[in-house]
């Protein structure tokens, strides 16, 4: 065989051929690059109805990166798809309006700014370091206060009574003492009025780690500079989230653990009996397993079981939502009694977290958004006035981490957090002005929050 002539041979390929691999070629490159643009473009998010926290537009770095994406389990059932025909999930939501007591929020956020977003930035970091290098011990609790751990950790059975679960309080000294359920459930007798404060933690928070969450937020929350009058009994409430092996297989059966641990907190929660708001804040996975126990304490079937022998609950929840993993649209598809013990809604979404971002490419929940990503989807449908829910785009204020430190130290986030959900935090006088005051509306523009 001539050598020279098999070199040759792309000299005899017809022209036809050679323009066929050409436009074949430009096709694929077409291709990947509408494929890359959809990945990187903005999602279908429905715009949040309340003024989205925002710094200017200079925003310090992230920092370090956060663990894994928090995101449900797959296979969730048929009930859990999107709706057919819904038009709150298919068709954008009204334009953003703002009440009076929307402009009392934002009257506690206009505070002197620093001399600059790094400056902040920087307060941010020194206040992290400080917490996170505290010992426990040192965490400093009032006279008046209680704080105590609620642990499902070790209960596997959803039917598992309130007696099984593990109750201890911190007394003197940074000490641990063990209680019993009857203990918790007893009435306030100190002076005054007494709150309950819950927290539930987020995904790959081992036992040791949710205690020093749960005392940080304590701290910065209830304490911080302009303490909560009302006397606080603060529960940290531990759910089996301990990082395992395979990061998909992690987050996954981490939903299936919210959805289960979410029947004892639904089930604690019947049995409490004050006159005063409970406070329910859930991040991430924890804001989940929060909606499934409202959904539950609501009288709504979870994972095809309700409460059985429970009974209907008579205390109203102040729900506070940071990050939440769970579909944007589960109130109006599959948690749909979950405002029904609800008082008041505190939502905090953020437009840029780089995890809950990838929740609809995973193809869970019928490729649904996640509510931590963009708010709520079909407001208009639910049980609950619009004049009691909050949500805000925290996105310029902590970044793209996922990362519930960013939110715990932010001041802004802190002045929004008292107002909306505890009784006894100060409040400016703008903020005491009815609920039912007319509604004005905002100009296309979302309002920015200054640092």
């Amino acid at each position: 065989m001539d050598i020279r002539a098999s070199e040759d041979v792309s000299a005899d390929i017809p022209w036809f051929s050679v323009s066929q691999s050409m436009t074949m070629q430009y096709s694929l490159a077409f291709g990947l690059l509408l494929f890359l643009l959809q990945v990187a473009g903005p999602s279908y998010a429905q715009p949040a109805l309340t003024p989205p926290i925002v710094a200017p537009a200079e925003v310090a770095s992230d920092g370090e990166a956060s663990p894994a994406p928090n995101v449900p389990a797959e296979g969730t059932p048929a009930a859990d798809a999107t709706l057919p025909g819904d038009p709150d999930a298919a068709e954008p939501t009204p334009p953003a309006a703002m009440s009076e007591v929307d402009e009392a929020d934002q009257s506690l956020l206009d505070q002197p700014a620093p001399e600059s977003v790094a400056a902040d930035a920087v307060t941010k970091e020194a206040i992290e370091a400080e917490l996170e290098t505290t010992p426990l011990e040192e965490f400093d609790v009032r006279e008046s206060d209680e704080v105590w751990t609620i642990s499902s950790r070790h209960v596997g059975s959803r039917h598992a009574t309130i007696e099984s679960l593990q109750y201890r309080r911190r007394i003197d000294g940074g000490r641990w003492v063990n209680e019993s359920a009857s203990r918790f459930l007893s009435p306030y007798s100190g002076p005054g009025k007494q709150q309950t404060i819950f927290l539930i933690h987020g995904n790959r928070t081992p036992e040791t780690k949710a205690i020093r969450r749960g005392l940080q937020t304590y701290d910065q929350t209830v304490l911080g500079s302009r303490p909560i009058s009302t006397s606080i009994r603060f529960v940290i409430w531990m759910w089996p989230a301990d990082q395992i092996k395979g990061q998909v297989r992690d987050v996954r059966v981490k939903a299936e653990r919210a959805d289960l641990h979410a029947f004892h907190f639904a089930r604690l929660m019947t049995f409490i009996q004050t006159q005063e708001p409970v406070a329910v804040i859930g991040y991430s996975f924890g804001g989940r397993l929060a909606i499934g126990a409202m959904h539950l304490m609501g009288g709504g079937s979870l994972c095809g079981s309700r409460l059985p022998n429970t009974p209907v609950s008579a205390v109203r929840v102040n729900l506070g939502l940071v990050a939440p993993a769970i579909r944007n649209d589960c109130f109006i598809t599959t948690r749909t009694q979950a405002l029904y013990p609800v008082q008041r809604l505190f939502l905090l979404h953020n437009s840029r977290d780089q995890y809950l971002k990838l929740y609809r490419f995973l193809k869970l929940d019928n490729n649904t958004p996640a509510l931590g990503y963009t708010g709520i989807c079909g407001i208009n449908r639910l049980p609950l006035s619009r004049d009691h829910i909050r949500q805000f785009d925290a996105s310029q204020s902590v970044g793209s981490d996922h990362d519930y430190l960013e939110y715990l130290t932010d001041k802004r986030i802190d002045a929004l957090a008292r107002q909306n959900l505890f009784t006894g935090a100060p409040l400016s006088p703008a903020s005491q002005m009815s609920i039912g005051a007319p509604i004005q509306r905002l100009p296309a523009a979302s309002i920015r929050l200054s640092p």
